[in-house]
């Protein structure tokens, strides 16, 4: 008897995914940050971060992560993950042009592209957004639409860019989108030894990474989260 011969194949489907924002999108603004939470998060936990900085003309959209599970113990709590290493390169395409549709619905919303768009990423939200800005701004990557889009900053906080990324070539694809790298001091994911030996790797004249360090482990710090959000750039 022989055993089975298994066969793999690929459906793309459709499917229902969900983001909170700060206040209507409708409503006219200067400045948006897309923030992507981290693993085992939830929207619109991850959104009430921001609320403490809050301020007139800004709005902050978060998309959540396309795959949500229970969490242990006792499975009482719900957490969403941007992907997985099973299937991870259909995961990728697809949570990339799920923000490809958020940033085209804020526009669309907007009537217009607010004066400046950032992203923040947090924890595994940084490889998200890494990824994601990489695909925009990567003029090798044939794009997949006719929709013209652009990040003015991107701020990587308690993680790194994902791994395929990690070199100075990289820097040089996403200019002139700036870069800032945030991390504590006690942060046991990603240290800041781990930054800093990362640093001059990816590190470029025309488009350097701003570090910030602060006292601090695993989380978003109000203090500085409001310095890096509205520092001025030069």
């Amino acid at each position: 008897m022989s055993g089975f011969s298994f066969q793999e194949t690929k459906l793309t489907v459709s499917r229902s995914a969900r983001m909170v924002s700060s206040a209507p999108l409708t409503d006219p603004v200067q400045t948006v940050w897309i923030v992507l939470h981290g693993y085992a998060q939830l929207a619109a936990d991850f959104l009430s971060e921001f609320e403490p900085v809050a301020r007139p003309g800004v709005l902050f959209v978060a998309p959540e992560g396309l795959s949500r599970f229970y969490r242990r113990p006792r499975n009482t709590h719900i957490g969403a993950s941007w992907m997985t290493a099973e299937a991870r390169d259909d995961e990728i395409t697809d949570y990339l042009a799920y923000l490809n549709k958020v940033y085209d619905l804020i526009v669309e919303k907007q009537r217009r592209r607010p004066k400046f768009v950032g992203v923040l990423g947090f924890s595994q939200g940084c490889s998200t957004a890494s990824r994601w800005v990489e695909s925009i701004h990567n003029t090798r990557v044939e794009p997949i639409d006719s929709v013209s889009r652009t990040i003015d900053r991107m701020v990587l906080w308690g993680g790194t860019p994902a791994v395929e990324l990690r070199s100075s070539s990289y820097q040089n694809d996403i200019a002139p989108c700036r870069v800032d790298w945030v991390t504590g001091t006690t942060d046991r994911f990603t240290p800041p030894e781990k930054l800093t030996e990362l640093h001059p790797e990816m590190d470029t004249v025309n488009n350097p990474i701003q570090m910030t360090i602060f006292e601090g482990k695993h989380e978003i710090d109000t203090n500085v989260l409001n310095q890096i959000l509205y520092k001025k750039l030069n």
